[in-house]
């Protein structure tokens, strides 16, 4: 991609947008982490529903090599065992790198290899010590581990650190979503309602909080909240897939109440709806057998 672009604008110029493409997901990748994990009987889409701070994978001590970028475009696109490869052929020149130690730890918490990702964790934690973009990651595994009573306590000690306004969300969320696989819905919304005063467009803050409605069956504020998510126009696919997916099927709820009541004009309404986000949903992960089922089950209605 760096290479087409250098066609156009110049080799000074891409190296520029390259470094800034870099801080920035970084950023994206240690916060995109966080996120959390939602199933239900009806068979929402379980899988991560926060991704990752990106812009914690940029040491600006030292430039990284074009395998960094393509590394990272596998990583988030799926493909893990091509980053890893990537990653692998420069590890040993940038192994002391935060960025490369924190992309690999990402790579294997994905895949489940959760030992793999805590050595690099720790070896980052060591060389890095005042950095907060490391326990992100360890907060992930340990909320994967379902130990979130320790997720909880590790993010409250990183609050310690000198934190910029990100990183401090970014921790406050992180214990928004342990409340949240733990079922305590509401100290997740108590914590929540602090994100909210510090950080009222945060997306992940709006998606949370639909997550939590879902659960509670409060579908027309869960519908509410979803969309106010999708306002801020997330631009991540791994997002809008899942964003997509939860918002159909809290309008399809919201219809099957309406048809309960016999209003089935407003029930037909919701099921058109539910249907319209189901095939966005369905159009970006169109291997995705839960998203899959939900669009199929919806055209049946």
């Amino acid at each position: 991609m760096f290479i087409i672009l250098s066609l156009f604008f110049g080799s000074e110029k891409v190296k520029t947008l390259g470094i800034l493409i870099r801080w920035c997901a970084c950023f994206l990748l240690a916060l995109s982490l966080i996120f959390i994990f939602y199933s239900s009987k009806d068979e929402l889409v379980a899988q991560d529903a926060i991704q990752a701070p990106l812009s914690s994978l940029q040491n600006k001590e030292k430039e990284l090599p074009l395998q960094y970028e393509q590394a990272l475009y596998f990583y988030l696109n799926g493909n893990f065992e091509s980053a890893l490869i990537t990653i692998r052929s420069i590890f040993e020149e940038y192994k002391n790198n935060l960025s490369i130690r924190l992309l690999a730890a990402s790579i294997y918490t994905a895949q489940a290899k959760y030992d793999n990702a805590f050595a690099h964790i720790k070896i980052a934690k060591s060389l890095y010590p005042r950095r907060v973009e490391p326990i992100f990651i360890q907060i992930k595994i340990l909320q994967e581990q379902k130990k979130s009573y320790e997720a909880i306590a590790l993010a409250k000690r990183a609050m310690r650190f000198n934190l910029t306004i990100k990183e401090k969300v970014g921790l406050d969320l992180s214990i928004v979503a342990s409340y949240y696989k733990l079922g305590n819905y509401k100290k997740a919304r108590t914590q929540l309602e602090k994100i909210f005063e510090s950080s009222p467009q945060n997306y992940y803050a709006f998606y949370l909080d639909g997550l939590i409605f879902l659960k509670q069956e409060r579908y027309d504020l869960a519908e509410f909240r979803l969309q106010n998510a999708i306002a801020l126009k997330p631009k991540d696919k791994r997002d809008l897939k899942l964003l997509y997916n939860n918002l159909a099927f809290a309008l399809e709820k919201s219809g099957e109440l309406f048809a309960k009541e016999g209003s089935t004009k407003m029930a037909k309404q919701r099921y058109q709806e539910a249907k319209k986000y189901y095939s966005y949903a369905n159009k970006l992960a169109p291997n995705n057998k839960i998203i899959r089922a939900n669009y199929e089950r919806i055209e049946r209605r």
